[in-house]
């Protein structure tokens, strides 16, 4: 009797306390693997490149793991020949696709432009949107940010007055911003009503937007 009176207690205090997996919020989950790859994306933008040339892949990839973790799941490219810089990350069926489109040199500072794309699988809560970041590098290799923000920067005005701007005619960069796929990023622009593809040539072309994947802006 003793022993099923125990047993009985036991049973209710198990059912007072919650499961640890049902307890879990699956939005508390997800904003914080958001959370891990907006500070990974930083990171990489600021480190990414330096570490891939001093250390290689596997030890970036391992500095991303400890960090997140976060997962590396295309091999990084830097300094290729149509590539300045780029790192597809993932976490937790969010990806976050990174990739310096424009470099110029004003008045001795070099300058780079950068673009996250955000998309999220099928399986999640829905999250589209992008990142823009400018950068300088220092002279150990390693960026500098000079403005970052969630909707397009068209144009920087250095410290020294010089405006640097990034060209809105150059097809190879429109198809690296992928505006008509991103259009809530571009508000205020015309720049989504383009679509930039390639011929059966190869060769890039633009034509009018006719649809967009759709989703949810990146506020969280």
């Amino acid at each position: 009797m003793q022993q099923r009176r125990l047993w009985q207690m036991a049973l209710s205090l198990f059912l007072l306390v919650p499961s640890t997996i049902h307890a879990q919020n699956p939005s508390s989950l997800e904003k914080s693997t958001i959370e891990r790859l907006e500070i990974a994306t930083d990171w990489l933008v600021r480190n990414g490149a330096f570490v891939l040339d001093m250390r290689g892949k596997e030890f970036l990839k391992s500095k991303l793991t400890e960090q997140g973790p976060v997962l590396l799941w295309v091999t990084p490219q830097v300094d290729t020949k149509d590539t300045i810089a780029q790192f597809r990350i993932k976490a937790g069926g969010y990806n976050y696709d990174i990739e310096a489109i424009y470099r110029e040199t004003l008045n001795d500072q070099k300058i780079v432009y950068w673009v996250t794309h955000i998309t999220a699988q099928d399986w999640v809560t829905p999250l589209r949107g992008c990142r823009f970041h400018i950068s300088t590098p220092q002279d150990d290799g390693k960026q500098i940010v000079l403005l970052s923000s969630e909707r397009f920067i068209p144009s920087y005005k250095t410290a020294k007055g010089v405006v640097f701007a990034l060209p809105q005619d150059d097809l190879d960069i429109l198809y690296k911003l992928q505006a008509w796929r991103f259009p809530m990023c571009f508000s205020g622009t015309d720049l989504s009503k383009n679509e930039v593809t390639h011929d059966a040539q190869g060769r890039l072309t633009t034509a009018p937007a006719t649809s967009f994947e759709g989703g949810c802006c990146t506020n969280h």
